[in-house]
């Protein structure tokens, strides 16, 4: 089974003006409660979701990323943005674990074809399935 690879993504997510400014502000990786698989949690983890969804999009396979490779791009985002990987309660293998969820819940929403009404959310999704809806 081929793996979706990743490598490098780090770069693509500290380009990402929302991502760098959460870290530079102090906040966590994911923004609060990144335990929740739902779409304004995707919305709000846009900026980390998206470089994935595109990784994944060029996969012939589809698969979601895995831990162990999340995990090295998140502790590089970290110190990239000169945050220690122990200052802050930064839990990398939950984040990862996380990110990982969410990415296998946009793909099931792409798969499923599965729009929400929102405005704001229809817009997310509507994006998703056209940078990744050959997902199905």
């Amino acid at each position: 089974m081929g793996y979706t690879n990743i490598e490098d993504v780090a770069t693509e997510w500290d380009a990402c003006e929302a991502v760098r400014e959460r870290l530079r502000s102090g906040g966590g990786l994911l923004s609060p409660n990144p335990a929740s698989q739902d779409i304004s949690t995707c919305v709000s983890n846009s900026g980390l979701l998206g470089a994935l969804l595109s990784r994944m999009a060029s996969n012939p396979e589809r698969t979601v990323p895995i831990i162990d490779a999340l995990k090295d791009e998140l502790v590089a985002l970290l110190e990239k943005n000169k945050r220690g990987v122990d200052v802050g309660g930064v839990d990398v293998p939950d984040a990862a674990r996380a990110l990982r969820k969410l990415c296998g819940f946009c793909k099931m929403k792409v798969r499923r074809k599965e729009v929400s009404t929102a405005p704001r959310l229809q817009t997310f999704i509507g994006e998703l399935i056209v940078v990744v809806g050959f997902l199905v």
